[in-house]
């Protein structure tokens, strides 16, 4: 190669490189479809269809590109739940609780034994317990999947249930209307105890993660509190005077925390279990509500203007084991060529901000699969280019002042 043919070379990919670095950053969500009609809640079941709910039950088999009407409803939802097998649950305010064992194809009302048709929450435990909470006469529990019902309210105060979790102990947490805080039975229900939650007026929604607990408190209380003793104990740790969404929270494959405020008018997440927040809803219009992850990891969210899904997976990112890289280094991808699908490696020496991009060969943004703080270390991320055309692709690494770029080819 002549001298002059290897500087003309060079020239490009440095325009190139220039080019990808004054692009403007693609938004992390993009608007799909939303579901008909005003809309309350949302659940995804375990092999990724979504449900919504509102004046009627709505199903997407296609990641929320289009919608079926499959029930209508005579009172408004509360809640959408899922138990192991899959079936469907659906807690009304007034309709009592709705379950289907077809995926929405057909529904029975299975809550003739509770005298209350407001159905607030509904967890599970082991063994086939269904939890539910109502609006007047507290918590009730079925051991035959809800053929019939037993009052389990020794111990509450009251009898207004906001939310219902399970720990991964077996520990059932409800959460109490009034200044009553949070509710412990480490007997399926049939005594409950106050744990240390401060109390607040309501909790509307607890998730759990293996060694944490997070709830939502509204008034006067407001906020993020994390347990890290299975709910003994609690700490206000984040947006404190805030509220927070009624069912505003989701957990991804990599252990992320997502969160929609909308008093703050964004959607958060926290890689530190809940230590530190960052704005996660580029691309959102409006006050993000909520998340949901689904199986698949895509994140969906819901504002008050609309219904989102992130523009890449959030669970292709998996940390390598190994000693801590001495330098910054974007790795090859392979297999290359590939179809669909590829996986990027790179190092990073120092914790930080982290972005990979991939751009096309008109320097256009096409994707973004890394935006994070992370630490130290070597990591891959798988990239599924099922719906992108052939051709060639550039991915960039950027972490502080450094940055790498590299080209793959996709071929279908």
């Amino acid at each position: 190669m002549n001298a002059v043919y290897k500087n003309v070379c060079w020239v490009a990919i440095l325009l190139v490189i220039s080019a990808l670095a004054a692009l403007p950053a693609q938004n992390l969500w993009g608007p799909i479809t939303p579901p008909p009609g005003q809309v309350s809640s949302f659940g995804i079941s375990p092999n990724g269809k979504i449900f919504a709910a509102g004046s009627a039950v709505l199903r997407s088999t296609d990641n929320g590109n289009s919608w079926q009407g499959i029930y209508s409803l005579s009172a408004a939802p509360s809640q959408i739940a899922f138990n192991a097998a899959g079936q469907v649950f659906i807690g009304t305010q007034g309709q009592g609780l709705l379950r289907s064992t077809d995926e929405g194809n057909s529904w029975a009302m299975i809550s003739s034994g509770i005298p209350d048709g407001e159905v607030r929450d509904v967890a599970f435990g082991a063994g086939g317990i269904i939890y539910a909470g109502t609006f007047t006469v507290g918590m009730y529990r079925s051991t035959d999947n809800g053929a019939t019902w037993a009052a389990i309210n020794n111990g509450l105060p009251v009898m207004d249930i906001a939310s219902i979790t399970v720990t991964t102990t077996g520990r059932v947490l409800v959460g109490v209307k009034g200044s009553n805080g949070v509710y412990k039975s480490d007997n399926n229900g049939d005594s409950w105890t106050l744990t240390g939650m401060p109390q607040t007026s309501r909790v509307y929604a607890m998730i759990v993660k293996p060694g944490y607990l997070f709830t939502n408190s509204q008034e006067p209380d407001n906020g993020i509190y994390r347990s890290t003793d299975n709910g003994d104990t609690w700490q206000q740790i984040a947006f404190a005077g805030h509220t927070t969404g009624l069912n505003p929270y989701a957990i991804d494959a990599n252990g992320n925390l997502y969160i929609g405020v909308p008093t703050a008018g964004h959607l958060y997440r926290s890689t530190d279990n809940g230590v530190t927040w960052q704005e996660y809803d580029s691309g959102i219009t409006g006050a993000p509500l909520g998340a949901l992850i689904s199986p698949a990891g895509y994140g969906y969210a819901a504002s008050n203007s609309g219904f989102f899904r992130t523009t890449s997976l959030l669970t292709a990112l998996e940390p390598l084991p190994g000693n801590l890289p001495a330098a910054f280094e974007l790795v090859q991808n392979y297999p290359n060529p590939f179809n669909p699908a590829t996986n990027i490696g790179f190092r990073i020496a120092k914790a930080g901000f982290v972005s990979l991009k991939v751009y096309d060969v008109a320097s256009r943004e096409a994707a973004t699969l890394v935006a994070e703080n992370l630490a130290a270390g070597s990591y891959q991320y798988t990239w599924d280019a099922g719906s992108f055309a052939s051709g060639v692709y550039y991915y960039r690494l950027s972490a502080g002042p450094e940055a790498q770029t590299r080209k793959m080819l996709l071929v279908k």
